[in-house]
């Protein structure tokens, strides 16, 4: 299946070089779990980010469908 991957700030860097913007599509196996894709990637699991499924906080086992977009970002500190 196909699905969205967006990554900003930092995590950019992550993206395949060439890559014009901060969004890929990828094809991935039906039924991976997030966490996978992620690893897949090459991703860090670093606590302080945000994991996005479509505009909603990861759910850590939360499926990923079909057009699904993945986005991962870090978080930011207000003061």
């Amino acid at each position: 299946m196909q699905i969205y991957i967006k990554l900003l700030a930092n995590y950019r860097s992550f993206l395949p070089e060439g890559t014009n913007g901060n969004q890929i599509s990828i094809d991935v196996p039906d039924d991976i779990p997030p966490e996978k894709i992620l690893e897949i990637l090459s991703i860090p699991p670093i606590p302080e980010s945000v994991v996005l499924i479509n505009g909603r906080t990861m759910v850590h086992g939360e499926p990923i469908n079909e057009g699904d977009v993945l986005c991962v970002f870090s978080a930011m500190a207000g003061g």
